[in-house]
Formats: C-alpha cells, sequence, structure tokens
C-alpha cells in the first residue's frame, strides 16, 4: 500500500511476493462468514464483488496501517482530499502509480507500506521496477496552520517494509530523488501500538494498526 499526499502520501499495499496462498479463515463473530487472512492476494479473485475488496480492505493490516497514516496526516492539518490512498497489486500497478505521482505538483510525502528487502519494496509476485530510472517525483514543502499552530514540513520517503534500509536500495532512492529517505534495518511487525509491540488481529478492523521494527513483545492481541 502506498500513500503520497498533496496536490494532486501513498500507501502501497502489497501482497505475498511469492505468490502464496493465504487460506480463507472464519470469521469469529459470524461463524457462517469466511474472511481473507492477513496480507495476501488469493488467486481467483476476478470474481470478487466491489463489496468484497472494500471488506478486504477493511481488514488486511497493510491497507489498515495505511489508514492509520491517513488519520494521522488528517490531524496534521492535511486536507483529506490532499491524501491518496491507493492500493497497489503487482508491479504494473506500481509502474502506473508511479507515473501518476510523477504528474503531482508537490509531493510532501510517500508512505510505502508493502513486503520489502534490502532491495527495496515488494510488491505480489515481485519488484520489477527499475527505481534507478524511476520519474524523479516533486518533493517539496507546504507550509500549513492547524489552529493556532503553523508547520513547515520536511520532504521525506517512507519505506516499512522489512529490511529496506539494509543493501543499497534506500541510499540510491535518497541520492536519486534528492529526498529524505526511511527504512527499516531489521523485519518489521504489524502491532497497535506504535512504540511497543502489540501484536494485530490479521481478521480485524480495529486501527490504529502501524507497521515497523519491534524488539521486544509485550502483548500479543487476539
Amino acid at each position: 500500500m502506498s500513500l503520497t499526499y498533496r496536490a494532486g502520501k501513498t500507501s502501497a499495499m502489497a501482497y505475498d511476493h511469492l505468490g502464496r496462498e493465504v487460506p480463507f479463515v472464519k470469521d469469529p463473530a459470524d461463524k457462517h462468514r469466511l474472511l481473507v487472512d492477513e496480507g495476501t492476494l488469493l488467486e481467483g479473485t476476478a470474481y470478487w464483488k466491489a463489496s468484497m475488496w472494500e471488506d478486504f480492505d477493511r481488514r488486511n493490516a497493510y491497507s489498515r496501517a495505511a489508514q492509520t497514516r491517513v488519520d494521522e496526516l488528517v490531524k496534521m492539518g492535511v486536507p483529506i482530499d490532499e491524501i491518496h490512498l491507493r492500493r497497489i497489486d503487482n508491479n504494473a500497478d506500481l509502474e502506473s502509480a508511479w507515473a501518476d505521482w510523477a504528474k503531482i505538483d508537490i509531493v510532501e510525502g510517500l508512505d510505502f507500506y508493502s513486503h520489502g528487502s534490502g532491495a527495496g519494496p515488494e510488491v505480489r509476485l515481485g519488484t520489477t521496477m527499475n527505481w534507478d530510472n524511476a520519474a524523479i517525483l516533486n518533493w517539496g514543502s507546504v507550509t500549513r496552520t492547524k489552529g493556532q499552530n503553523t508547520f513547515t514540513g520536511t520532504p521525506y520517503a517512507t519505506f516499512n517494509g522489512c529490511n529496506t534500509a539494509n543493501g543499497s536500495f534506500a541510499q540510491n532512492f535518497a541520492n536519486r530523488q534528492g529526498v529524505t529517505t526511511y527504512g527499516n534495518t531489521d523485519f518489521s511487525s504489524f502491532s497497535y501500538n506504535a512504540n511497543r509491540f502489540s501484536g494485530i488481529s490479521s481478521v480485524g478492523t480495529q486501527t490504529p494498526v502501524y507497521l515497523g521494527v519491534y524488539k521486544e513483545i509485550y502483548i500479543i492481541s487476539l
């Protein structure tokens, strides 16, 4: 899931890059209802109706993390119509999304929620996008007022997947795009708490949900 904001942060929701199927599980609140388990786009979804995708987006962990970031931006004073939340299902979607983002006048930030490695973010079936040739986005800042507070942010890109700060990807991205870039140096996990690990339900809809690296486990929520 990728999240970009301003003028038209994008949450690039990605699925299992190995194409593995994740089984349906029973909704704990309704034994007759089947849910898609977290994080993976199943084969055979061509028949899915809009309502099924909407339900998937409400429950998918990457989507919930992206929604949490949207809520944070709104509280900071970013107008909701300047926040673009976009699900990315495969490499073609990623390339299409990047082409659209390159048309935005000012990009204040990019938040990418996906699997990852030292080679960068990974979408379902693997990422083949050549980041060195990716169009340079129009990074910039906008001064905003929230109540009596005025702030001007610094443009950034954050790749929340596992190990995205390892290898050469993050540094090369920062050099190529000319933007401060953040990644993770270890495996990332979903948590209900931004500062410590609090394991999430894979079939729930509760937010906020965060994707980050947590060294200690304090509580697991079932």
